[in-house]
């Protein structure tokens, strides 16, 4: 766990790095922003004179005018300024030349969730003359804010957006790849099934974040037809922010909490919804509500982490407790994205709270891959050790226990056969040769053994001077013919020994007829062994 928040860490410091350096202000210098004086408030009189950008709180209507510079010529002869949702008009002296949400159905050059782009062309006979900007809050205690009126042409202005709007994407894009690179992941782990769902689900998280923060703070439409389908986009994903309370939330113990947490998600989902589905249909309008709506998710979420933590707590589980310490951070960028907009809605963005949830993306997903890790490692410890205690140390064969264990689990068929081999005078060669040489001939007989027959079923080591070989399909063997191919690399061996090494051998195939199961067919084979080495005796002493 130390090396997943010293990795998380590093990853946070270099995240934070690159949105340092590719931040872009949300105003360029130039001479057309100066010297605006405001010339008609609701509330009061005012005909001070300022610089753009400048704040109008809880106004109705406002207009600000100035005298247009002698600096119009064909690369600078296009005025850009930025709003928020309200109405507009722009006056040449007393000719309007611009409107928008008024009496005419315009179009603003560009449009997202909470800003308006609009574009005016003017004229080279426009010079000296007053340019008037007359803006007003169709919606009651809104706050309203003129960021940036310029002067620029066409080919600037796209350099701007390009920088300011598609550079500054580093969260939602690393969001984005960030499944494409750990999907693949899923598949070669796909027998850990309990990890893999824990990364899938981070997977979803982390695209419905990217979508939370492309659509919420930074995309800007070009095609202003369907304004209402990304901001309902915005609503969704960032209300499945909280999504990764559901990843934990079958570590809560605690039934009645976990009911709880349950009945939230499921009031709050249906809420959203239904907005959702009336803002589609035009019944409401979600922007006038907005407040109310990013409220609600804020405190839905915070009741989920509050219920989760309270879980952990009570539940004292270490494996919980460092992702719960993640979702406080995450907490701490939502509400400082949360309070930045109750302060200032029009200077709200998702950067901490999309920064928060990239970092938080990153902590899961290590914590994930270690435990991933982890669990493999122990998987091949256990397969490990049960090797270890399946196989006879000495030959390198399986041993009794196993074969006890692969006999009981066999299907019985006409199919299975069982070959027997004892080793011939095993106790003279360790008395006359020493017990090493009697080690040399068990080994050298398991090696013989497992050269013939390995590829056709499993070898074992039965006892001292024993061994057995179990075949589940011998249908398509003459075991005669491995038996002879057996004896004739053991007569090729015994060429390179100071001692003569020879075994006896029987087989049998299982009976229905006579075999009730298999242990009777094992016992058979020990029969033809034993009969074999009758034989051979038998065969010296005839010799002799």
């Amino acid at each position: 766990m130390k090396k997943s928040l010293l990795i998380t860490f590093i990853f946070a410091v270099f995240l934070f790095g690159i949105h340092y350096f590719m931040n872009i202000s949300n105003h360029l210098p130039d001479e057309f922003s100066k010297r605006w004086n405001c010339v008609d408030r609701e509330d009061a009189e005012c005909n001070s004179v300022f610089n753009l950008p400048v704040k109008f709180k809880n106004l109705t209507n406002i207009k600000i005018q100035r005298q247009l510079p002698e600096i119009l010529d064909k690369t600078t002869d296009t005025l850009f300024f930025y709003t928020s949702e309200q109405c507009v008009a722009v006056f040449i002296d007393d000719t309007q030349i611009y409107e928008y949400g008024m009496e005419k159905d315009t179009r603003p050059f560009m449009k997202s969730p909470a800003a308006l782009w609009h574009k005016v062309k003017l004229e080279k006979s426009y010079e000296g003359k007053k340019l008037s900007l007359f803006f007003s809050y169709p919606y009651k205690k809104n706050r309203g804010k003129i960021f940036k009126v310029y002067l620029s042409n066409y080919q600037n202005f796209n350099k701007y957006l390009m920088k300011k709007y598609f550079l500054g994407l580093e969260f939602g894009i690393l969001c984005l790849v960030f499944p494409l690179v750990v999907s693949p992941l899923c598949w070669v782990f796909r027998k850990y099934k309990d990890k893999i769902m824990h990364i899938l689900c981070i997977c979803i998280f982390s695209v419905l974040a990217a979508v939370w923060y492309i659509s919420d703070n930074k995309l800007i439409i070009f095609v202003t037809s369907y304004p209402k389908v990304l901001f309902m986009m915005s609503i969704l994903s960032l209300m499945f922010i909280n999504l990764p309370s559901l990843i934990y939330a079958v570590n809560i113990k605690d039934l009645k909490l976990r009911s709880f947490l349950l009945k939230v998600i499921i009031a709050f989902s249906i809420t959203y919804f239904v907005l959702i589905i009336l803002e589609f249909f035009s019944v409401i309008d979600i922007y006038v509500y907005r407040s109310y709506v990013h409220l609600g998710i804020y405190v839905s979420a915070l009741t989920y982490y509050i219920t989760l933590g309270i879980s952990l707590i009570r539940d004292k589980r270490k494996d919980v407790k460092l992702p719960f310490l993640a979702y406080l951070f995450l907490i701490a960028g939502s509400s400082i994205d949360f309070f930045i907009y109750l302060t200032d809605e029009e200077q709200y963005s998702a950067s901490y709270a999309s920064f928060s949830a990239l970092v938080f993306i990153t902590f899961l997903f290590v914590s994930a891959v270690n435990s991933l890790h982890k669990m493999i490692e122990q998987n091949k410890k256990a397969i490990l050790h049960k090797d270890l205690a399946s196989k006879d140390f000495m030959t390198g064969t399986k041993n009794k226990s196993s074969f006890l264990s692969d006999t009981d689990k066999a299907i019985v068929s006409e199919k299975v056969a069982v070959i027997v081999f004892d080793i011939n005078n095993l106790k003279y060669i360790n008395e006359e040769f020493g017990h090493e040489k009697g080690d040399e001939a068990c080994i050298k007989v398991a090696e013989l053994i497992k050269n013939v027959f390995l590829k056709y079923g499993d070898c074992y080591r039965t006892g001292t001077d024993e061994f057995s070989v179990l075949i589940q399909d011998c249908t398509q063997l003459d075991i005669y013919e491995l038996l002879q191919k057996f004896i004739e690399v053991l007569n090729y061996e015994n060429n390179n020994l100071s001692y003569k090494l020879g075994t006896a051998m029987g087989f049998a195939v299982f009976n229905p007829k006579i075999d009730n199961k298999l242990k009777d067919t094992i016992d058979r084979a020990k029969d033809n062994m034993i009969k074999n080495k009758a034989s051979q005796k038998f065969a010296e002493n005839s010799t002799i």
